[in-house]
């Protein structure tokens, strides 16, 4: 093979991988506004979970107030028939956290060490 010959070569490679790398250019930007696309809606889906959740916290709050009333009242409507009270021997039990509370206790702890071991020791062994 002559010069010319392997300079042609060369310059005819040069030029498919010059093609090749705006090619790779032209899908990376590609790739770059989808990934902007991406994160945007990432965000809008995060800040309706959270509306979602604190709507949720409200309802779980009235729900709680309504039950404490209609507890209330049925006290009264026992007590108004002559019903004498009874003495409640209620008895201090923990209460276990619902997974959706250990979710957003995880959620809250900002050290990653300390997150790891919450999740290792209160929500792995629920999801097993």
């Amino acid at each position: 093979m002559t010069i010319a010959e392997e300079n042609a070569d060369l310059k005819s490679q040069l030029e498919a991988l010059t093609g090749g790398n705006d090619e790779a250019q032209a899908k990376l930007a590609a790739l770059g506004e989808q990934t902007d696309k991406l994160e945007k809606a990432n965000a809008a889906l995060i800040d309706k979970v959270a509306g979602l959740e604190k709507e949720l916290d409200e309802k779980q709050a009235e729900q709680a107030t309504v039950e404490e009333l209609a507890g209330a009242q049925a006290a009264e409507i026992v007590a108004q028939q002559g019903a004498e009270p009874v003495a409640e021997d209620v008895e201090e039990v923990a209460q276990e956290k619902t997974l959706d509370e250990l979710w957003r206790e995880y959620k809250a702890i900002e050290n990653l060490k300390e997150r790891h071991t919450f999740f290792r020791s209160n929500i792995k062994p629920l999801i097993k």
